[in-house]
């Protein structure tokens, strides 16, 4: 029997938070994992389990050019990601 699907959506960078790795660990243990997150911060370097599929949506920022970008242009953006992440859960 296969496992259930869940989707996770995480606007910022997965990598660099240790709770939300060790939630995403535990959860694979059950379901099978959609982890949706921003394309941001780092390249990812971070090692999930082969039933977690990691899907980072957008151009590549560095942090610095996140704190650099009009507020017009972080509301794009962040409009742009959820728009993505809905149809990528839609599709998925």
């Amino acid at each position: 029997m296969a496992k259930k699907s869940i989707g996770i959506v995480i606007y910022g960078n997965p990598d660099h938070f240790p709770p939300t790795i060790n939630a995403v660990h535990l959860l694979s243990e059950h379901f099978d994992v959609i982890l949706i997150a921003r394309n941001q911060n780092y390249p990812p370097h971070w090692q999930y389990p082969t039933n977690v599929k990691v899907y980072r949506l957008g151009r590549y920022a560095s942090q610095e050019e996140i704190e650099r970008a009009s507020a017009r242009a972080k509301l794009w953006e962040y409009i742009n990601f959820v728009t993505q992440a809905r149809c990528l859960l839609r599709n998925v």
